[in-house]
């Protein structure tokens, strides 16, 4: 028997970790055949050849209702002139592992309704189901810093979306949850925040941008993904919906 060591001491992501794994198998087409027939709703896997930087390689991706999780086709990295933008910490030390940590590009996902599927094979059997959480309000971030830490419901396996606060309206953050560990990353500048000029010329170029756009919130949004076993999508939409601030958009 051969034992295989994975040194994760400064992490790694779940997508190379996978391509990795895919390349030692024998069947590959049959591994993939395998995961798609598990039916998780409106999820499919699919592998395909890489190139970069020279270096060939295979992409993994996990689709959610056609789109993959984390490409997109537009990254918010417009700069500002402000001068605390992309600057400030906002770490916090919890014993539920919520970090904060920074990140400067903005990943949107652009499907606000999930689709159900007939065929939902042994997802169904196991009890598997995906909820999307959609409010265009922001989030009191102390409501949301308990409830993750506090209430977060045992039948939630991964979570993952963009997400704002009362405190700083113009931040994104992308939210991911996979077990016990939990983190909250700034994301960058909402597309909002543009000089108008740059705003107008990006709405004609992107018509996801468009779909999304809200005369009030702009591109902000809470949009975040669950996947679990028996998930109590009311439970769930009652204690997100505990954590919107009282303070709206003016």
């Amino acid at each position: 028997m051969r034992t295989l060591y994975l040194d994760c001491g400064m992490g790694a992501a779940g997508d190379m970790i996978a391509a990795a794994l895919y390349e030692l198998l024998d069947d590959k087409d049959a591994f993939i055949s395998k995961m798609n027939a598990i039916g998780l709703p409106g999820v499919r896997f699919a592998v395909e050849p890489s190139v970069k930087c020279g270096i060939v390689g295979t992409h993994f991706s996990v689709l959610v209702d056609g789109q993959e999780e984390e490409v997109h086709d537009h990254h918010h990295e417009h700069h500002h002139d402000h001068d605390n933008a992309h600057a400030h910490d906002h770490d916090h030390d919890h014993d539920h592992h919520h970090e904060h940590e920074h990140e400067h590009e903005h990943e949107h996902e652009h499907h606000h309704h999930h689709h159900h599927h007939d065929d939902e094979g042994e997802a169904e059997e196991y009890g598997i189901g995906t909820f999307v959480y959609y409010q265009r309000r922001p989030l009191d971030l102390n409501k949301f810093d308990y409830m993750v830490a506090r209430k977060w419901p045992k039948s939630i396996i991964r979570a993952k979306g963009l997400c704002y606060f009362a405190h700083e309206t113009d931040k994104c953050y992308l939210f991911e949850q996979a077990g016990v560990q939990k983190s909250l990353r700034d994301a960058g500048l909402w597309f909002a925040t543009m000089p108008e000029d740059q705003l107008a010329e990006m709405m004609k170029r992107d018509k996801n941008l468009r779909r999304d756009w809200d005369e009030k919130y702009g591109d902000r949004m809470n949009k975040i993904v669950f996947i679990g076993q028996h998930l109590d999508k009311e439970e769930i939409t009652s204690l997100m919906d505990d954590c919107l601030s009282d303070q709206d958009l003016s």
